[in-house]
């Protein structure tokens, strides 16, 4: 009777067992599975009132206030660690992130058909680009480096998917300024105009043309930003219709033609 009554117990001692390491293992799997009162302290999540982070690995899944999917992810010792996925209110991804033991190496965003990928060092966004709903690369973009905060090179295409724009901002450390050349083209792919950025100002070049190809505008800028040097502008059909002359800002000489080559204004007895 004791031999079968201590077999009993034994069997009882075991089920009792087995019943609270799988309530602990369903615990530790999927711990903050739809648990709003997992917080989140600098980027390190803990059970409530608990001043060490969680030392599980789970995978987490949050929702809102109208119990629709938020964010979805693991955490390896309170950490964000691997894929995170966020949605938006409708229903729709937002986001895709990538951490590696609470820090952040890189994130996809989705936007009404557009997407951003943004790869980070050090926790800090260093390189980002943008791509539109025909998968056309608009936004290329370098942060945080030791010359500059950031150098962004932006393009805009036509709707047949030709290039129409191009251009380069940099943020030296007072924000972003255009710098270098801004380019831009005709629906054809025909160059349309072309102008030199130094810190954000004219300097260099100002060039235009028709979209027949005949030059439409030449123009200079000195190192102030004023115009310098000979100034020409073209009809469409190529004839000079202004040509002037400038030093620093300050006008010398001008003269207007018509379309057939006349000249009909300023100093027409030069």
């Amino acid at each position: 009777m004791a031999y079968k009554l201590r077999k009993l117990l034994l069997v009882l001692f075991l089920l009792v067992s087995f019943n609270a390491f799988a309530e602990i293992d369903f615990s530790l799997s999927d711990f903050c599975y739809e648990q709003p009162n997992v917080q989140e302290r600098n980027g390190v999540y803990y059970f409530p009132n608990q001043n060490e982070g969680i030392t599980y690995i789970s995978t987490c899944v949050f929702k809102n206030a109208n119990g629709k999917l938020q964010s979805k992810g693991r955490l390896l010792n309170g950490l964000k660690d691997g894929r995170w996925t966020y949605w938006t209110s409708y229903g729709s991804i937002e986001s895709q992130e990538y951490w590696n033991k609470g820090v952040k190496v890189k994130r996809i965003g989705f936007f009404g058909g557009y997407r951003f990928e943004a790869t980070y060092k050090n926790g800090k966004e260093s390189v980002r680009q943008h791509y539109d709903s025909d998968d056309n690369l608009t936004l290329d973009a370098i942060y945080n480096t030791p010359e500059y905060k950031a150098y962004e090179k932006h393009y805009m295409f036509h709707d047949n998917g030709n290039l129409q724009w191009s251009y380069t901002k940099i943020d030296f450390g007072d924000g972003l300024v255009n710098h270098g050349k801004s380019e831009s083209w005709y629906n054809d792919g025909q160059k349309r105009e072309e102008i030199d950025y130094k810190y954000g100002d004219f300097v260099g070049h100002w060039t235009v043309w028709h979209d027949n190809g005949q030059m439409a505008q030449d123009i200079t800028y000195n190192d102030d930003g004023e115009f310098d040097g000979t100034l020409r502008w073209w009809y469409f059909n190529g004839t000079l219709s202004q040509v002037s002359h400038y030093s620093n800002g300050e006008v010398l000489t001008e003269k207007g033609f018509d379309e057939a080559g006349k000249c009909i204004q300023g100093d027409c007895a030069e």
